[in-house]
């Protein structure tokens, strides 16, 4: 795939370790690579692969899988103490959230993701390395491992927004409808509500003041005013009913 080409080498030389390491169905997707095709400041690299079945086992794989890339790792500041000083980290914890997978009804249930924050290599690129559990990592690795699909092509099925459905499995770039249909009409629109789609569409919009939200997208953004309670009514000790 000639796009291939424009993802920078330490990009590719992540990914590629991990594949090689243990996890062919490792994956670039979502914001960086939207970002780097249209235009716009990248602020870190999501790689999406399925959980190694604990968060020692996670933490083990990702410190394998930089070092057999040759990319230095870079502890990070975590927290600031009261006198001034810093504490710094390679792995500072991980995030842990519910992840919806969308990728069809009868993959309807909850998996989980663990992502870590990594900071790496001679460019200073921060990596967020995302293991999913559940029946979308299981996805995953069996589309690793299948002909004519793609690791990608499963999980970025599994994002809110089209414009965020992309992806790279290490050989081509892959992209869904939405997203062909967002870049090419400079919008914005969301399929699914994961339940922090504000915050995304909010950090979205920022980068693509001049792109239109779709009205799901829009309703998301700036949902409209909780109706006000009815009052309620009870029955007055005079004979008569009272509100309050």
């Amino acid at each position: 795939d000639y796009r291939a080409a424009r993802l920078p080498k330490e990009w590719r030389k992540a990914l590629a370790s991990m594949q090689q390491n243990g996890a062919p169905e490792a994956l670039i997707g979502g914001g960086a690579l939207r970002d780097l095709f249209n235009g716009r400041a990248i602020k870190d690299v999501d790689i999406f692969l399925q959980s190694r079945g604990s968060e020692s086992k996670n933490r083990k794989f990702i410190k394998n899988a930089f070092r057999k890339a040759g990319m230095e790792i870079v502890k990070q500041v975590v927290s600031t103490t009261i006198y001034g000083g810093e504490i710094r980290e390679e792995f500072p914890d991980p995030k842990k959230s519910v992840f919806q997978a969308r990728v069809g009804s009868s993959y309807g249930t909850v998996s989980h993701s663990e992502a870590w924050t990594v900071v790496a290599g001679s460019e200073r690129t921060e990596y967020n390395v995302v293991f999913i559990d559940g029946p979308l990592g299981g996805l995953l690795k069996m589309a690793a491992g299948a002909e004519n699909t793609s690791s990608a092509a499963v999980m970025i099925k599994a994002f809110d927004l089209g414009l965020c459905q992309i992806g790279f499995d290490g050989e081509k770039i892959v992209t869904t409808k939405a997203y062909r249909e967002d870049v090419s009409e400079k919008k914005i629109t969301l399929h699914v509500d994961n339940g922090t789609s504000q915050q995304h569409i909010a950090r979205v919009v920022k980068k693509y003041p001049d792109w239109q939200l779709s009205p799901e997208a829009e309703k998301a953004l700036n949902p409209p005013p909780a109706p006000k309670p009815k009052p309620r009514r009870s029955y007055g000790g005079y004979g008569g009913w009272s509100s309050y």
